[in-house]
């Protein structure tokens, strides 16, 4: 401090931590405790000139609180220091002293060690007797740890006994075991065995049988997870199978599980899948074409705009090597679309064609039967001339029929068919009928097959017009897929 320089009075620091330390100093050299308040110790530092190191009262009063807070730990810890030297002091007067066993009382302890300067320099009643406590625990705790000792190399060799008698496994009980142990020639050897209380001998029995019962339980996890690992092999190599197929081509979107097999059923990878847990090769097989269409069914929009851009039409006799041709140089094509994808998407623009086709053909078909069913009752309704069983087929025939809207739906070809029909069930009819109530029956059945005829006619129509409104609505689906 007399290297200090004062200006006014006032002593100057180079920094704040310096003048912090000087004014600590000073409340160390006047003798501030840990238990004085700021009012008090202001009150005796103000007459010092080191009062003023600091320059606000706030830093004053901040230095003296960490002051008094370092005093206050110093004190605790110094207290510390010596509770734990009196504490030694006092088990080492209890261990050398004689007398004190397990057994002993805390009063007993106390006239034995009163007066001895280790009890006298402990001055608490409540340490001293949790010390006494503890000791008197810790000679039984090593008192039943020497009678554990004792016994224990007769429980290792009941063990190693148990060990080695192999008709006790998991599943033995404590009677079965007992009469393989006294028959065992090892036991009827040894005393300490046969002195081994009966409690440790089953406490030594239920241990081997938990190890048994652990080991065993290790096993069935291990051949579970062997089982388990086995299984998952089989289903990767089934799927290696089934990626090699695809890989040549001959799995895609459209194949079915019966085009398959006869291509697995001699691989040995098929074999080994069957009849094991969980997915079966059809499980496998179908979810691979689930993720052939994830992977294929996107990209059906982008490729009809390429070939829309290219100007190529998709026809029925487009082969494959022509639809490559018209999508492989487009950059997007080949970024994003598998290239074992691509027979997938070709079969999928044919089967879309191929499927509206036969729709088509079937609508065809369906009218036609329409039309015919009308020409047909169109013919039997005839009169000028009627048909007969000698009618021949002419244009003079046909005149009658010219502007009706069947006969103008009609092409030569369903005409005459239809003509001929008419005119054979009349050659059957003629054949058939042998009297005139047979007439009558006839010409009844007649009625009832023309309004037969009326029936399905008006089935067909209906049929029909279903038909061309669920046409409609697909179509008008598959330009949204497109």
């Amino acid at each position: 401090m007399s290297s200090t320089r004062f200006d006014s009075g006032i002593p100057l620091f180079e920094t704040k931590e310096m003048a912090e330390a000087a004014f600590i100093q000073l409340m160390r050299e006047v003798g501030i405790g840990a238990d004085w308040q700021w009012e008090d110790a202001m009150r005796k530092l103000i007459k010092y000139p080191m009062y003023r190191a600091l320059n606000s009262v706030s830093e004053r009063k901040e230095a003296f609180e960490k002051y008094v807070f370092d005093l206050r730990r110093k004190e605790r810890e110094d207290r510390r220091a010596r509770m734990a030297k009196l504490r030694d002091d006092f088990r080492a007067m209890l261990k050398s002293t004689s007398g004190i066993r397990s057994i002993s009382r805390p009063v007993k302890v106390r006239l034995l060690c009163e007066k001895h300067p280790a009890w006298i320099a402990l001055d608490d009643d409540r340490e001293r007797q949790d010390l006494i406590t503890d000791y008197l625990n810790e000679i039984r705790r090593a008192e039943q740890d020497k009678e554990r000792d004792v016994h224990s190399v007769g429980q290792q060799r009941f063990a190693k006994l148990l060990n080695s008698i192999p008709e006790i496994n998991d599943r033995t009980t404590w009677r079965e075991a007992m009469i393989l142990v006294e028959k065992a020639p090892a036991f009827q050897e040894d005393e300490m065995l046969q002195a081994l209380e009966p409690i440790d001998r089953l406490a030594v029995f239920e241990h081997h049988i938990k190890t048994l019962e652990a080991r065993a339980s290790q096993n069935k996890r291990s051949d579970k997870a062997q089982r388990i690992r086995t299984e998952r092999l089989n289903r990767d190599a089934y799927k290696a199978l089934l990626h090699e197929l695809r890989q040549d081509g001959r799995i895609h979107v459209f194949t079915k599980w019966k085009e398959l097999y006869p291509l697995i059923a001699g691989d040995e990878r098929y074999h080994r899948l069957l009849g094991q847990p969980g997915s079966t090769p059809l499980d496998l097989f179908r979810d691979l074409i689930v993720r052939i269409e994830d992977e294929t069914y996107p990209h059906r929009k982008h490729i009809q705009s390429i070939m829309d851009r290219k100007s190529f039409t998709f026809t029925l006799a487009t082969t494959f090597e022509e639809f490559v041709m018209a999508v492989h140089d487009d950059d997007h094509f080949r970024a994003t679309v598998n290239p074992i994808n691509v027979k997938s998407i070709y079969l999928i623009f044919m089967d879309k064609l191929t499927t509206k086709a036969k729709e088509e053909a079937k609508r065809a078909e369906k009218k036609k039967r329409k039309v015919m069913g009308e020409l047909k009752k169109l013919y039997r309704k005839a009169h000028s001339p009627s048909i007969k069983v000698d009618t021949q087929y002419s244009e003079e025939l046909l005149k009658q029929f010219e502007g009706r809207s069947a006969f103008e739906a009609a092409d030569e070809d369903m005409r005459r068919e239809v003509f001929d029909y008419v005119q054979q069930r009349l050659k059957e009819k003629q054949k058939d009928r042998s009297t005139s109530g047979r007439r009558r029956r006839d010409e009844s059945e007649e009625e009832g097959e023309d309004m037969e005829d009326d029936r399905q006619h008006k089935r067909a129509r209906q049929s029909l017009d279903e038909d061309d409104e669920k046409e409609e609505g697909e179509a008008s689906s598959s330009d949204e897929d497109y």
